[in-house]
């Protein structure tokens, strides 16, 4: 019976035990962030096939699909100055 008691008693005192919570301590991690290398991209043209109209001479249909494939050349240059100075910055 005593024995039963002692038993009994320290399984009461284990339950009042005081657990310590872990501290959480904050960590900082410094991760990379892409950044972008444009600041701007080239303002893409207002072609000139864009101003026709259907009752337009050929002339001036022609002369303006000529004008427009200039156009989108100056257009295709800036954009890929633009990303060559993004492969170059890395």
């Amino acid at each position: 019976m005593k024995t039963i008691l002692i038993a009994v008693l320290f399984l009461l005192s284990a339950c009042t035990r005081v657990v310590e919570k872990p501290v959480q301590v904050p960590v900082e991690v410094k991760v990379p962030v892409r950044e972008s290398c444009v600041s701007e991209l080239p303002v893409a043209p207002v072609y000139e096939t864009t101003v026709l109209k259907a009752d337009d001479g050929l002339c001036k249909k022609v002369d303006a699909l000529l004008i427009e494939r200039k156009q989108r050349e100056i257009y295709t240059q800036k954009l890929e100055a633009t990303l060559k100075g993004c492969t170059l910055a890395k």
